[in-house]
Formats: C-alpha cells, sequence, structure tokens
C-alpha cells in the first residue's frame, strides 16, 4: 500500500476530493461512528475509564488460522499539505475499529468495494472526526491509513486478525488529492 505525498497534485487524472466531516449517515456506506463514553470512576475510584460500544461481530476468517481479537494503539501524524494518497487496504472478512485515546483528530479515506472486490472509485470520500469521535469500518471497505487531522492524535484500534487474506492492499488507479477546507 503506497500513501505518497510526494506524488505531485498536477498528476494529470488524480482524484480530487474535499474532506467533511464524519456524520452518521454520510458514513453508512463505509461503517458506523462511535463516541468516547464521558469519563466513569472505575477500581474503587483509583482509575478513570471511557468505554466506547463497537457493533463488532465476531470474524470468521478464511484458512485455518484462529481469528485472535487484538487491539493496537496508533499514534499518528498529521499529513503535510497537500495530502495526497496512493493505496489503500481493506480487511475483507472482519470490521475495523478506531477509538481516540486524546482529543486528537482523524482524516480518512475511504471507498467501497465492487462486486470483484475492486475499488468502487465513484464512491471514494474524504472524512474527518471531531475530538471524541471514532469509527468502525465495515468488512470489505478500502481505506487509507489513519492520518491526524490538525496535530498529532492517538487512537485504539480493534480488529480480528490471523489471516494474511484478511489483509488486502492496493495502489490506486490514480492518486487522491484530499482539500482541506476550514
Amino acid at each position: 500500500m503506497r500513501e505518497d505525498n510526494e506524488a505531485t497534485a498536477a498528476h494529470s487524472g488524480s482524484i480530487v476530493l474535499a474532506v467533511r466531516p464524519i456524520e452518521a449517515d454520510a458514513f453508512r456506506p463505509y461503517g458506523d461512528v462511535v463516541r468516547r463514553g464521558e469519563p466513569q470512576s472505575a477500581n474503587d475510584g483509583f482509575a478513570l475509564k471511557r468505554d466506547g460500544q463497537f457493533p463488532f461481530a465476531s470474524a470468521h476468517l478464511p484458512g485455518p488460522e484462529a481469528a485472535t481479537l487484538t487491539v493496537s494503539a496508533f499514534a499518528v501524524e498529521e499529513r503535510p499539505e497537500p495530502v495526497l494518497i496512493a493505496g489503500v487496504e481493506r480487511h475483507p472478512h472482519s470490521p475495523q475499529a478506531f477509538m481516540p485515546l486524546d482529543e486528537g483528530k482523524a482524516m480518512i479515506l475511504v471507498a467501497c468495494p465492487r462486486e470483484d472486490g475492486g475499488i468502487d472509485e465513484g464512491t471514494l470520500a474524504a472524512f474527518v472526526t471531531e475530538p471524541g469521535e471514532g469509527f468502525v469500518y465495515k468488512p470489505g471497505i478500502w481505506h487509507s491509513g489513519v492520518t491526524g487531522y490538525g496535530g498529532p492524535a492517538r487512537f485504539v484500534a480493534v480488529q480480528w486478525t490471523g489471516s494474511d487474506a484478511d489483509c488486502v492492499t492496493r495502489d490506486l488507479d490514480r492518486t487522491v488529492r484530499i482539500t482541506v477546507t476550514s
């Protein structure tokens, strides 16, 4: 998967998308928007926790490997402008969730798959979260790597792992240039 800021925005045939706020209705074709819960006292008052509820079914990954629910921490940086995306990935058999650990924002590029599993360029969209918002990609949704928006951000990611067949990467036919508007 290439995510390339060295490609030129003047590249003929590039796709230009404006980033927009992530809202449940607009994001529904790609997955679900989730909010980090309010702080709650835990562990006899010695801890604060914030729950996030994910619509997350178990995965049935292809092959003999058992699926393992994996939790990862991501520290992401903001990409320099122009934001150029040249490659994407997808998880055909499982969802993938991202929940913020701080007040940072995320920017993502998403696309629905065609019936043959390829990238449906007509569904390409770029979204930005607000502080406290996360998202869950539906199985099979093409997406860029998460990047910070307006600065660095930290996220916890939750996904089923255990099969190489559930992480597919692909270069885009045309570089996508995401325009950032205030």
